[in-house]
């Protein structure tokens, strides 16, 4: 007969609902043709935490 397989130990659930799950920041500077956003924001991952997400580019493109 087959051992049986250890279980993980598992983590409590996140509760995100209590904070602000992104920000949104743009700068804008026309003399030096500067126009640039930043975007951060929490999401939850497949392991059941929580990861940063951070964005940021040219206002009118994908950015990276």
């Amino acid at each position: 007969m087959p051992k049986p397989v250890p279980k993980a130990p598992v983590r409590p659930p996140c509760q995100l609902s209590l904070f602000p799950e992104t920000a949104a920041l743009v700068r804008v500077d026309p003399a030096t043709n500067c126009w640039r956003f930043y975007s951060l924001s929490l999401q939850p991952d497949l392991f059941g935490g929580i990861v940063l997400v951070r964005q940021w580019g040219r206002i009118g493109t994908a950015g990276r």
